[in-house]
């Protein structure tokens, strides 16, 4: 086979792998409306434990006090592939501010490490395959898609949702946003 031939087939496998596991996350998250259907964040702090990488479970109100930009992801989701360089970049910057900026990954731990290490994530991940996805719903992602992002002020009460890949550009304005609100001086 040729080199050309090749790299079509490859590109035609992850991409067929990728819309399976899409396809799987959205029959996962429409299967567990009735258990998330009983409560949600949107109008309360949040307030949710999950194991980091290293099995410790985290406690989210750990971060009270600070603005949270909470990004549900997973390695296979080429958007969130997209979109990781930007909050590494803005959790550089920023977090002198006071933004924090955590991870919750979708998938399993080993695919998880691979991509944290590969990217040289600079923030936290915390995991959650089942939880994390019912979790998503609990904050307003009916779909089930990837990207999630979800800005929560320092009290922990949601502010706004983005479902989708954040440009750099909305990113910028939207962390912005969320600093001066929850720093108005």
């Amino acid at each position: 086979m040729n080199n050309n031939f090749k790299l079509l087939l490859l590109v035609a496998l992850a991409s067929a792998l990728g819309m399976a596991a899409g396809f799987l996350l959205s029959q996962k998250v429409s299967g567990s409306k009735q258990s998330a259907a009983g409560h949600s964040f949107l109008n309360e702090p949040v307030d949710f434990s999950l194991p980091d990488t290293a099995g410790k479970l985290q406690p989210f109100r750990q971060w009270r006090g600070r603005p949270v930009l909470l990004n549900f992801w997973a390695p296979w989701c080429n958007p969130c592939r997209n979109e990781t360089p930007l909050l590494i970049r803005a959790q550089q910057q920023y977090a002198d501010q006071g933004l924090q900026i955590v991870g919750l990954a979708v998938d399993e731990k080993q695919h998880v490490l691979q991509f944290m290490q590969d990217f040289s994530i600079n923030y936290p991940v915390l995991l959650g395959v089942d939880e994390g996805i019912d979790l998503m719903e609990k904050l307003g992602n009916d779909m089930g898609a990837l990207p999630y992002s979800v800005l929560i002020d320092k009290h922990g009460k949601v502010v706004s949702r983005k479902l989708g890949e954040f440009t750099a550009d909305e990113l910028e304005q939207t962390v912005k946003k969320l600093l001066l609100a929850n720093n108005p001086h």
